[in-house]
């Protein structure tokens, strides 16, 4: 699989691209642009809590940017984001695994040309992927095959941890937008999100 960075995304296109997210951003409040999302499954991945909130100490810069979405995880200001950021704590990464039986869902998203520079600076640690995808009806869980390539994103390798535990109010938050969506999508969320050690997360 060939990967990207941000800055390749914003000097190979000129036109929108799609996105499929598979954590926090699957609620739009957490967006900066409008979208409407799709539900969709990729195949072969893993969801697991090994991006490591310690590596990912913000600039002043970055904080300002993210100031109102950071609250929805109740970090309020810069003490509060300061005790979340130098705890042993994980958000959600992805990775590829090969196995027909491993799965994420998550929505899939046209992100404008626009658009891009903000994510860059939000999403940094990620590199871009492009894989295949299935839409997935929320009422009966049913796949719908597409051709169609879209980028996930998976987090540099200097990112990841081991032995470290979810940020709990983050899962917890992206797990109630995830039942908010559609019932089948939280289950199926429930199902294929992992701890680092591989076992599954129940709040």
């Amino acid at each position: 699989m060939k990967k990207y960075t941000w800055q390749d995304i914003i000097k190979e296109n000129d036109s929108s691209i799609k996105l499929i997210w598979y954590w926090s951003l699957i609620n739009s409040n957490t967006h900066h642009s409008e979208h409407h999302g799709k539900p969709v499954v990729c195949k072969w991945f893993k969801r697991v809590y090994n991006l490591g909130m310690k590596q990912l100490t913000p600039e002043d810069k970055w904080y300002k940017f993210f100031k109102e979405y950071l609250k929805k995880y109740w970090i309020i200001n810069k003490k509060t984001r300061n005790k979340y950021i130098h705890k042993n704590s994980c958000v959600l990464n992805c990775i590829r695994t090969w196995d027909d039986w491993d799965m994420v869902n998550g929505l899939c998203i046209d992100v404008e040309p626009k658009d891009f520079e903000s994510y860059k600076t939000r999403e940094n640690q990620y590199f871009l992927y492009k894989t295949s995808f299935d839409y997935i009806c929320p009422k009966t869980g049913k796949l719908t095959h597409t051709k169609q390539k879209a980028y996930i994103l998976w987090a540099k390798k200097q990112r990841v941890v081991s032995d470290w535990t979810p940020f709990m109010n983050y899962h917890i938050n992206t797990r109630n937008w995830a039942y908010e969506l559609w019932k089948k999508f939280w289950k199926i969320f429930d199902k294929t999100t992992f701890n680092t050690d591989w076992k599954k997360i129940y709040c």
